[in-house]
């Protein structure tokens, strides 16, 4: 699977069907990584609640400003740099992803 870019992850399938938004999966995604975080790295016991946090405002309609953009890509960064374990390096990848092939419809949410 890497050799082709995909990753299983921990092994979990998200489902998703084509009315859920890419924000939407985001905050899902991170929302779960926010409750199974065992706290000890900060990426993952502030970041993953941040992230979840700005995707809950932009789903309410909340447009995010330049600065929500970059603590966006801040949270990804320290995930992928500093995680101790799969999960922050996991969300990171996930998000990274995101970034590359959704990024249109990430766009919207930052001004």
């Amino acid at each position: 699977m890497r050799a082709i870019g995909a990753s299983v992850g921990h092994g979990g399938v998200i489902a998703i069907d084509e009315h859920k938004s890419i924000p939407e999966l985001i905050h899902h995604v991170f929302s779960f990584a926010a409750y199974e975080s065992c706290g000890k790295c900060t990426p993952c016991r502030l970041g993953a609640p941040r992230v979840e946090k700005l995707f809950h405002t932009f789903m309410a309609g909340r447009v995010g400003t330049a600065s929500d953009k970059s603590e966006w890509n801040d949270v990804i960064a320290a995930l992928k740099l500093t995680s101790l374990c799969g999960l922050g390096s996991g969300l990171a990848e996930f998000a990274e992803s995101i970034r590359h092939y959704y990024s249109e419809e990430v766009q919207p949410c930052f001004k």
